[in-house]
């Protein structure tokens, strides 16, 4: 049940681990099926035989079919159960408005992020942080995956991706608006318009392949 005073954010978390309990129920019930086969291989005796649904069942009752009912119940309970451990504990999910992270269930928001390839990366400066969320840019919505600290990246130096579009500068994990920029040999030098900061992104027009390289001041 939700919480009162609920955000939208926060239930569309408790919204989907609510789902993941009640398959839980649902995979119970399916083993016990399994389980009443395999312990009454040569038939049900029960009152409801005749009724439709269970009628179904009766024409595929066997020990065989208990024990392939037992397993891909057993495997998608293990499966369910290890979903919801990661979803209690680090976790992000890709949403119509972007991502949720979430450690203890506490979403981490105010980040910003950078594509690298098809991972994204998210840089947390508070904490001095910096995610990454494997194959984000083909992860389907509403799917709940295992987050994780990546130490290639920090909040303290400058980074930079570019595709043939243009390119994005990041310092101290906050992208750099304003910016000007113009070639020296196969480098780019980029200048901030506001804070007079420059950076050098070195072999610029080799690396326009949506890649995160660091970036120097200059």
């Amino acid at each position: 049940m939700a919480r009162k005073n609920t955000t939208k954010k926060e239930k569309f978390f408790e919204d989907a681990l609510v789902q993941k309990y009640v398959s839980i129920m649902s995979l119970t019930a399916f083993l016990g099926v399994g389980i009443w086969m395999i312990l009454e291989p040569s038939g049900m005796k029960h009152a409801s035989v005749e009724k439709s649904t269970v009628y179904l069942m009766k024409e595929i009752w066997s020990f065989g079919t208990g024990i392939t009912i037992c397993v891909i119940a057993i495997f998608f309970l293990i499966k369910t159960i290890l979903k919801i451990r990661i979803m209690k504990t680090f976790t992000w999910v890709r949403a119509d408005s972007g991502y949720y992270l979430l450690r203890d269930q506490v979403r981490i928001s105010g980040m910003q992020s950078l594509y690298d390839g098809d991972d994204l990366i998210s840089f947390n400066p508070p904490l001095n942080e910096v995610y990454r969320f494997p194959k984000y840019a083909k992860t389907k919505l509403g799917k709940y995956k295992k987050a994780k600290i990546d130490e290639r990246f920090n909040c303290m130096d400058a980074f930079w991706s570019a595709t043939d579009s243009g390119y994005f500068l990041y310092y101290k994990g906050i992208r750099v608006e304003d910016l000007t920029s113009e070639y020296r040999g196969d480098d780019l030098i980029a200048t901030s318009t506001g804070s007079g900061k420059r950076f050098r992104l070195p072999n610029y027009k080799s690396s326009l392949d949506n890649k995160i390289r660091a970036a120097s001041r200059y």
